[in-house]
């Protein structure tokens, strides 16, 4: 039997991974920001743009994520999803509010996971948190 070896940790990488989709998103944005106060459809047509460009940032950041950490963490993963599922609504309706929705959602799947763990008596917040435990000892815990 062959043993893998775990890739390195890298805290740019993953510096990169959680907060690049968003930055980008925010560039894409203000690039296809119209100038002047009351833009109206112009306004929902830069969301629009922002988010289809955040949903192709985010699955890369996927793919970075496998590649150079080894494993996406399971908040990744939830991320992903959401973000893919309620930008494919913001970019199919036209509507930004889906894109603006997305982090209630997480907080509230959240949530969930933690009561639900809280009821099993079972501590689910390392689980999520994963890429931000790496490192410490199940001694601490």
């Amino acid at each position: 039997m062959s043993e893998t070896k775990p890739k390195p940790k890298s805290s740019w990488v993953n510096l990169l991974v959680d907060y690049g989709p968003l930055l980008v998103f925010f560039l894409a944005y203000r690039y296809f920001k119209p100038e002047g106060g009351d833009a109206g459809l112009a306004e929902v047509v830069a969301v629009t743009k922002g988010t289809a460009v955040f949903m192709g940032a985010t699955v890369l950041a996927l793919i970075i994520s496998k590649l150079r950490l080894g494993k996406i963490s399971p908040m990744l993963w939830l991320s992903t999803v959401l973000i893919l599922g309620f930008g494919t609504l913001t970019v199919l309706l036209g509507d930004p509010f889906w894109i603006q929705v997305k982090p209630t959602a997480i907080y509230l799947l959240f949530a969930g996971v933690l009561f639900a763990g809280l009821a099993r008596g079972k501590a689910m917040l390392r689980y999520l948190l994963e890429a931000a435990f790496d490192g410490l000892s199940d001694e601490g815990w």
